[in-house]
């Protein structure tokens, strides 16, 4: 999936500020970044190709306690942002 097609679909769809876009562009390059730091077979949601390696990135961060420590300070800022996402690749094929 393409981030600028996201970005384009979370503001013109979801009808999101241009803040919360960078909010949520930001969150998902720290999801990226858990996920490398991790070795993740997964390292990066933009270039997945299909919505099941989706899911088990939300697997993952489900049960990452470190995730969901920063998630909770972020008052889940990340966790939505993943589920936005989430929602574009589906409505996105």
């Amino acid at each position: 999936m393409n981030l600028e097609h996201f970005k384009t679909y979370i503001k013109d769809v979801r009808g999101v500020s241009d803040k919360t876009v960078k909010h949520y562009e930001t969150a998902l390059f720290t999801i990226n970044a858990f996920l490398e730091k991790y070795q993740f077979e997964i390292p990066n949601i933009f270039l997945t190709t299909d919505i099941s390696e989706l899911d088990k990135v939300k697997v993952f961060l489900d049960q990452n306690s470190e995730f969901q420590m920063k998630d909770t300070v972020g008052h889940r800022m990340y966790s939505v942002a993943f589920k936005h996402y989430y929602r574009f690749s589906m409505w996105y094929k």
